[in-house]
């Protein structure tokens, strides 16, 4: 028998089949995680949260509507308000990935097999 332990990865990919989106918004959604990996302040977060807000955040940067929407709460137990609080730490790590001394992240995410998606502009 071989028991793992789901990671946050497992969340977020099942909740990105879920909501239907695209290759661009997983890869953005994983992004989001990845740069949350060093970050102390994200470990108040449990996996579910933190898969459920980096699918949020990137349909949200993506546009995509509804970024969060009521099968998804449906589906997760999750509501939009409950997943806000992470999705905006997520969004500060976002923010200063330009200026962030760890480049790996940002270079591996600016590949084209990602898409290049650590090169979306916020806005």
């Amino acid at each position: 028998w071989t028991l793992t332990f789901p990671t946050v990865h497992h969340f977020l990919e099942r909740y990105w089949k879920l909501t239907g989106s695209d290759l661009k918004a997983l890869n953005f959604a994983r992004y989001l995680v990845d740069l949350s990996l060093v970050e102390y302040k994200m470990l108040k977060y449990s996996y579910a949260t933190l898969g459920a807000s980096a699918v949020f955040l990137a349909n949200k940067f993506l546009r995509y509507d509804p970024a969060w929407g009521k099968f998804m709460a449906e589906q997760t137990n999750t509501t939009e308000e409950e997943l806000r609080p992470c999705a905006k730490d997520l969004c500060i790590l976002l923010q200063g990935s330009e200026k962030s001394s760890l480049k790996a992240v940002r270079k591996k995410y600016s590949l084209p097999q990602y898409m290049e998606v650590s090169k979306i502009r916020l806005e």
